[in-house]
Order: structure tokens, then sequence, then C-alpha cells
């Protein structure tokens, strides 16, 4: 009997403590796509969002999978920014992701979390949906054609997808998917934050399949 009731203690505790949980990093992050980023993207017209955060990173091998996409995209950055003749932050970032992987270890996430009762607060700049699923393409060449010359002079728009935050000893990385409307193509974005939400440094690659 004294065990049930311990067994029923410690639940009762780490279900309070998961529900202590809160989501202020990734609407930190989402916040700085809509203010800092949106404003920049020349081929985007608009970001759609629902509002929800997606338990993508549940171990520590799908973190450092993310991480190491996180330090290509800066050593990409960093080599464009050369041939430009734009000054870099001087990061070695292999060493930087090397230090920030033996830290995943001291942050398990919590995956007791109920992330599909969560929504961020859209930001006013995001076009606020119910449902974060595409429209179909339609094919053909006037079509084609079309949307090719307004989306090259206006930008497209595009849904979102933000990830649950990955933690380290002194920051947080919020990975953001985009999906753009009208092509089998989108955006990444990799937004890096300190422990008061502020954001540290961030970057972008884009992907086609």
């Amino acid at each position: 009997m004294k065990k049930i009731l311990l067994l029923f203690l410690y639940l009762s505790c780490f279900d309070a403590y998961s529900q202590k949980k809160d989501l202020s990093i990734e609407q930190s992050a989402v916040n700085f796509l809509g203010t800092d980023i949106l404003p920049k993207e020349r081929k985007v017209s608009s970001f759609r969002y629902d509002g929800k955060v997606i338990l993508g990173f549940h171990d520590i091998e799908s973190s450092k999978s993310t991480l190491w996409m996180l330090s290509f995209c800066k050593i990409s950055e960093n080599k464009n920014k050369e041939r430009a003749g734009v000054q870099t932050s001087g990061i070695n970032w292999v060493k930087k992701i090397s230090s920030l992987e033996k830290q995943l270890q001291n942050h398990l996430i919590d995956t007791t979390f109920d992330y599909s009762n969560s929504k961020l607060t859209v930001p006013k700049v995001f076009t606020k949906v119910s449902k974060g699923k595409n429209r179909k393409i339609r094919y053909g060449k006037i079509n084609h054609y079309w949307r090719k010359w307004r989306y090259d002079l206006f930008g497209s728009a595009h849904y979102i997808t933000v990830y649950n935050a990955i933690e380290f000893d002194e920051l947080y990385l919020v990975y953001i998917n985009t999906h753009a409307t009208h092509d089998p193509a989108g955006l990444s974005y990799y937004i890096l934050l300190n422990k008061d939400g502020n954001v540290t440094d961030w970057c972008r690659t884009t992907w086609i399949s």
C-alpha cells in the first residue's frame, strides 16, 4: 500500500511539472520570424500559420541531426559572405556545434507535454489558418507561366511548421520549416535564442523535393 501511494505521489508531481511547461521560446522565435525575417524575404508574400507546435525532437539523435544542419547552413552562409567581401563572425561552427551536441544529454526533452492542445499566438503579419494544408497545384503550360510570373514578381505564400525548441546550457534552438503553396519547395530557418528568449543568431536555407 505504501509503495502504491509513493508511486501515485511521484506521478502526480511529474504530471504537475509537465503542465508547467510553456512555449515562450517557440513564441519568441515565431515573433522574430514575422518582425525581422519576413520583411526581408523577397519571394515570400506571406506566412500562413495555424499556431501549432510540433513535437519533432523527442530524442538526442533527432536533435543532433538538426543541430548539424544548422552548422552546414552557417558554414555556407559564411562562405557566401566571404565571396561578397562581407566580414563574418569568425565562429568555428564545427567546434561550436560539437560543444552544443555534448550538452544535449543534460537537457532531455519532456515528451509528456501535450503539444496538440497548446497553441502559439499567431503574429498579425501572418495569415492565420485553421489547418496547415497546401492547396493542390494545378499543372499546365499556361498556368505554369502565369504562376511563375506572378510569384517571381510578388512572391508566394508559405505554410510554416514550428517544431519544439531544443535546449542547451545557455541557448535554445528552434527549427521552423516552410512549404510554398505553389511548388514542392520551401525554406528552413534555424533560430538560436538565449535563456531570456532573445534571438542571438539565425540561419536560413532553401529546400526542394
